[in-house]
């Protein structure tokens, strides 16, 4: 075997072999670190964003839940209305019954009829009245904590959008 002694000839491709794989070392280190940075930053966005996700799911069960509550109220208003109503006539109705038995004579008797229709159709209107304000009243409670949940919901995708 013989002894082959290198020259420096090579030197120079060799420097510019190494200084290449340096620089491509580097460059693919910097590419590296920007992936990461990006990656970074888009996993941030997303815990944020589904953070975001998790809140206005959580205040829009709330506010289903309070126009719930609004709804039952109103009904529970609406029940008592007309339990007050009912009673309030069957209570109208026997007392005029028992004048009507005690009428002395037919023209009486056709006259207290004609008043207490006259005052059923009065207590008619006025539960119409109020079934329609309750009505009102009862749909805007409802819809009150759901419209603001809705603002809050377009206001929250507003500010959540990644740019």
């Amino acid at each position: 075997m013989t002894n082959i002694k290198m020259t420096e000839n090579f030197a120079p491709v060799r420097d510019a072999i190494l200084n290449a794989v340096a620089e491509f070392k580097a460059r693919q280190e910097q590419i590296a670190a920007q992936v990461q940075s990006e990656t970074t930053k888009v996993r941030t966005a997303a815990i944020e964003g589904l953070d975001t996700v998790v809140k206005t799911h959580r205040a829009n069960v709330d506010a289903s839940a309070k126009a719930t509550k609004a709804a039952v109220d109103g009904l529970n208003k609406l029940g008592e209305l007309t339990q007050a109503h009912v009673n309030g006539l069957f209570a109208e109705r026997v007392a005029g019954l028992e004048k009507l038995m005690a009428a002395g004579s037919i023209a009486d008797a056709v006259a207290l009829q004609l008043e207490l229709i006259k005052s059923e159709q009065d207590r008619q209107v006025a539960l119409a009245e109020q079934l329609g304000a309750l009505a009102q009243a009862m749909a805007g409670d409802v819809m009150k904590p759901i419209q603001s949940q809705v603002q809050a919901n377009v206001k929250a995708l507003n500010t959540s959008r990644v740019a």
